[in-house]
């Protein structure tokens, strides 16, 4: 009998491993991956699906085909347990599974032992499906009333969604919402106001309770102010965050978007070539010795458009 390799999770860490899945088959490996879902969100562009930059589909890839057609086995579940010395595994949904190897990239999750059991409204970033669900709920709102958008959080990923949930309203083009954002610690410095320390303890599906049991009180709207109503003043949401992904860094958000792209598309990553900051770019020179076209990489990630090269192609 073939050893049991089991990966848990069809996340990024596992991507290489599941693009190599034929060939630990043909070894005679018995390959299985456990997830939640049939597709694995990217949650880097999970905030640009739900002001509708993006589709689903533009940000999933599909695990279980990628598994199953390289002849694996794709279990939807999650893992609770694990027995190590009997190299067992057991599910929620009641199922148990042996293994020779076992890998984990269960990915994270936002603990909700702070929301009380009538949710409503409350909706966690991750699964990145809530996002789905949360984009559905607020066109209907924005259509309908003004309303108040409370956001738990005070990192970069805060103001993403925030800017994202003022583009969703934007698109809607009926109420704009008020945007409210809770940090437990001290966060960006807006025009030399700091933003303060609220921390979020409680939520409700109609309200948010403060760590001095204060019920919306002593917000953030400074980042509200001098930030996302700045950033709903531009048309283009990516070109607004250029000041905080710079198109000149080697590594930025347009490296992986479109990393994640050309994943979805079936193109996996091979082995690096040259230096690892070298970034690439195109010359085209036509039969007669000239130049028609150059194209300088400013990220990774970032290629010519084909329409441009056939254009200079003649």
């Amino acid at each position: 009998m073939g050893k049991r390799l089991v990966l848990v999770g069809g996340g990024h860490a596992h991507m290489m491993t599941m693009e190599n899945i034929n060939k630990f088959v043909d070894k005679g490996f018995k390959v299985t991956v456990i997830g939640p879902s049939f597709s694995h969100y990217y949650s880097g562009m999970g905030p640009g699906m739900l002001g509708g930059t993006y589709t689903p589909e533009d940000i999933r890839f599909a695990t279980k085909d990628v598994v199953e057609k390289q002849g694996g086995i794709f279990v939807k579940d999650k893992v609770i347990k694990i027995d190590p010395e009997k190299k067992l595994v057991y599910m929620q949904e009641g199922q148990t599974l042996s293994y020779d190897v076992l890998s984990f990239n269960a990915g994270s999750y936002v603990p909700m032992q702070a929301v009380s059991e009538n949710r409503g409204n409350v909706y966690s970033v991750k699964p990145i499906e809530r996002l789905m669900e949360a984009a559905i709920k607020l066109k209907v709102f924005f259509a309908q009333k003004k309303l108040v958008v409370s956001i738990v959080g005070g990192g970069p990923s805060s103001a993403e969604v925030a800017g994202n949930v003022w583009q969703l309203a934007k698109k809607a083009n009926r109420y704009m919402p008020v945007i409210r954002i809770f940090a437990g610690i001290k966060g960006i410095d807006t025009k030399n106001n700091a933003i303060s320390k609220t921390r979020v303890v409680q939520v409700h599906s109609d309200k948010v309770i403060d760590s001095e049991g204060r019920i919306n009180q002593q917000l953030l709207q400074q980042m509200i102010d001098n930030g996302i109503r700045e950033l709903s003043s531009r048309n283009n949401l990516v070109e607004a965050w250029s000041r905080y992904y710079k198109d000149t860094d080697v590594i930025g958000m347009k490296s992986f978007t479109q990393g994640f792209s050309a994943l979805r598309a079936g193109f996996m990553p091979g082995s690096l070539q040259g230096h690892a900051l070298q970034l690439g770019g195109a010359v085209v020179v036509v039969p007669e010795g000239k130049i028609t076209y150059v194209f300088k990489s400013s990220a990774a990630g970032d290629h010519p458009p084909v329409e441009a090269l056939l254009a200079a192609a003649g």
